[in-house]
């Protein structure tokens, strides 16, 4: 199960991040730097939010309702798994870049 609040997820699993360009500032339409962070911080709560609700679909069985396959609707559940996950990774290295550079 997945917790919304604290962002753990029973199922780890290990992403490569080698080709992950969602951290690039013009990935994000060209957000000033100031509002960089917080821009992060409010993808990431969506991500959450969004993958709160994959798991409330599969908990209730209402996604059949809203998946014609249970393939489909594993594959968007991993989606969203896989989407939280980055933008943690993402803001894990900006919080930790803005407290290199404060020091």
């Amino acid at each position: 199960m997945f917790c919304a609040f604290t962002g753990a997820n029973h199922a780890e699993r290990c992403i490569a991040w080698s080709d992950c360009k969602a951290d690039e500032p013009e990935y994000l339409g060209g957000v000033p730097k100031d509002d960089l962070p917080l821009t992060i911080l409010n993808l990431r709560a969506l991500a959450l939010k969004r993958l709160a609700h994959m798991d409330e679909l599969k908990r209730s069985g209402r996604w059949t309702r809203f998946f014609q396959t249970e393939e489909a609707f594993e594959n968007a559940l991993l989606n969203a798994m896989t989407d939280a996950d980055r933008w943690k990774q993402i803001a894990y290295r900006t919080t930790k870049s803005a407290d290199d550079a404060a020091e």
